[in-house]
């Protein structure tokens, strides 16, 4: 039944087997005459099927994230500062798009002209773009250092709730979003004493405004935790030799009882009922922020990290910090983590951590580059943990199974100016002003250019038709 007729029977509509025809059909429909009544008639019958403006933002890409389930990936823009101008371009803001894997459209994000005041996040800083385990919730730095949850879907540019809690800090605060989405553990700049200097705050409605480096400040019900307990006595022994503070907080355990943390000189966990650090390691001293040289990685799962110390790579229990492996460092890399596997990438290659233990190594047809973003890392995992993609330093984009093979499964260009790669439904491979989706294989699902001109067709297209309502 063809369901774009007005006449059309929508008593008999099943998603699974009619959505597919019709996405393809209104597809055609606006490539030959635009959006026109149909699409809108169609979408007050399927009310996400919705149709999306068009986006104009110079802005670059600070931050990208793929949603837990595989199917989204957020991408948060800063502000575009001519030079010598950022007070004056300031107020101008950033914007977020949420792009569809599956079919390479936009399906969702902030539009609004100016409702990120100061853009999301700082290329210098990652974490800027986080999801809820569920993917409904999308948490943003922006305004330089606040943090905000939103709906992922709901087209708003108003957060749901917002934080500022950093006492006017100067870059974005390290956060992270709770597995539900309704709290955030927020780095706030370091304590009295050697402590967690962190804070635990509700992210449930409202705007939210507490500054903790105010003198006699007494917490009262209602306000955010502080975390506050003491790191321990090698801190007291060193006083004075480098800053004590939460630099980089990787996430939340999938029970949401504790966090992982990255400090200027370790990394260690935290119990979010006693705000106490469960287990404490030093990590590589010397390295540098500013060169995205992030020196530890948390698996997903929350149960395994590793890190670098300066002639070691260990990996560990999260839970106890146990250290289960310790390896010889060979330089500075990314590390990376699958479903039950380490990828350790170096510009000459790659190391792979089956477990505990180091079980391959993958050459490169072309050295490795990184981007000038700190979040986003040009390797990735396949939801499966048995093969992984990575940018090679050229733009190309190579598969890799952990079969024995010595070659590559695919290798094709990737957009112009590829960083960063994203395996879900499809991937997604992310450039400084591009976007592409294909397959493994390399067979193209769908492009964008993410400045769009108002009328242009590139930025995810005006019409968001998302796989998943096939599944309602």
């Amino acid at each position: 039944m063809d369901f774009t007729d007005p006449a059309a029977d929508w008593t008999a509509f099943e998603p699974g087997r009619d959505l597919p025809p019709l996405r393809a059909r209104l597809t055609e429909l606006e490539a030959a005459e635009g959006v026109t009544g149909v699409h809108r008639r169609v979408s007050e019958r399927i009310p996400d099927l919705r149709t999306l403006p068009s986006i104009v933002h110079k802005g670059d890409v600070q931050g990208a994230a793929l949603s837990p389930c595989g199917r989204y990936l957020a991408v948060g823009f800063g502000i575009e500062v001519p030079e010598g101008e950022w007070h004056s371009e300031y107020e101008d803001g950033g914007t977020l798009r949420v792009f569809e894997l599956a079919s390479g459209r936009r399906v969702a994000g902030i539009t609004e002209p100016g409702a990120l005041r100061g853009g999301v996040g700082w290329s210098d800083f990652p974490g800027a773009v986080q999801w809820s385990a569920d993917s409904s919730r999308i948490g943003l730095a922006y305004d330089t250092n606040v943090i905000g949850v939103w709906d992922a879907f709901a087209g708003v540019s108003e957060p749901i709730a917002s934080a500022g809690v950093t006492d006017g800090g100067n870059r974005p605060p390290p956060y992270a979003l709770s597995p539900d989405g309704h709290r955030a553990f927020i780095g706030i700049g370091p304590l009295d004493g050697f402590a967690v200097s962190g804070c635990l705050v509700p992210m449930e409605k409202g705007d939210q405004s507490w500054y903790f480096g105010v003198d006699g400040y007494e917490p009262v019900e209602g306000l955010p935790r502080l975390m506050g307990r003491a790191l321990g006595p090698r801190y007291e022994e060193t006083p004075g030799e480098m800053e004590v503070g939460v630099e980089w907080i990787q996430g939340w355990d999938r029970d949401g009882t504790r966090v992982h943390v990255v400090d200027f000189r370790d990394v260690y966990a935290v119990d979010i009922a006693t705000g106490a650090p469960l287990w404490i390691h030093e990590h590589a001293m010397n390295y540098s922020w500013w060169d995205h040289e992030v020196p530890a990685s948390f698996s997903a799962d929350g149960t395994r990290v590793a890190w670098y110390t300066e002639d070691r790579l260990r990996i560990a229990d999260a839970a106890t910090g146990e250290i289960r492996g310790d390896f010889e460092r060979e330089g500075a890399a990314v590390l990376v983590w699958g479903a039950g596997r380490l990828a350790a990438l170096s510009p000459t290659g790659i190391r792979i951590f089956d477990g505990d233990a180091e079980t391959r190594r993958l050459p490169s047809t072309a050295p490795i580059g990184r981007s000038v973003v700190a979040e986003i890392v040009p390797l990735t995992w396949s939801p499966d943990g048995k093969r992984l993609a990575v940018v090679t330093g050229d733009g190309a984009v190579e598969v890799w199974s952990l079969d024995g093979a010595t070659e590559p499964d695919a290798r094709f260009a990737g957009p112009e100016s590829a960083e960063g790669v994203y395996w879900g439904d499809t991937l997604a491979v992310l450039g400084r002003a591009h976007l592409s989706f294909c397959t493994p294989e390399g067979a193209p699902v769908g492009a964008v250019a993410l400045h769009d001109e108002p009328g242009g067709r590139s930025a995810g297209g005006r019409h968001a038709w998302p796989a998943h309502w096939a599944d309602r």
